[in-house]
């Protein structure tokens, strides 16, 4: 299980590697479908998977089941 800190670094370098200029505190508050304006490409999620499986180890029993949790509930559209 994660926390809200690590859903914002984790949501936060997902914008960034998807090039968008956006941060968590622009969006969580937000009640319109702001994801619909937003998305990545394939190698971009790949990089965000890969890099947030190094950021949660330590933190979670597996890193790995925890991304695809976290891609699957507040991931960007992926093209």
């Amino acid at each position: 299980m994660i926390g809200e800190t690590e859903v914002q670094v984790l949501l936060n370098k997902m914008f960034e590697i998807a090039g968008h200029p956006v941060k968590y505190e622009d969006v969580v508050n937000r009640k319109d479908p702001w994801f619909d304006g937003y998305s990545m490409t394939h190698e971009q999620e790949k990089m965000w998977i890969d890099w947030g499986k190094n950021y949660l180890k330590g933190k979670v029993y597996n890193p790995e089941t925890t991304m695809i949790l976290v891609s699957t509930t507040w991931g960007l559209k992926v093209f």
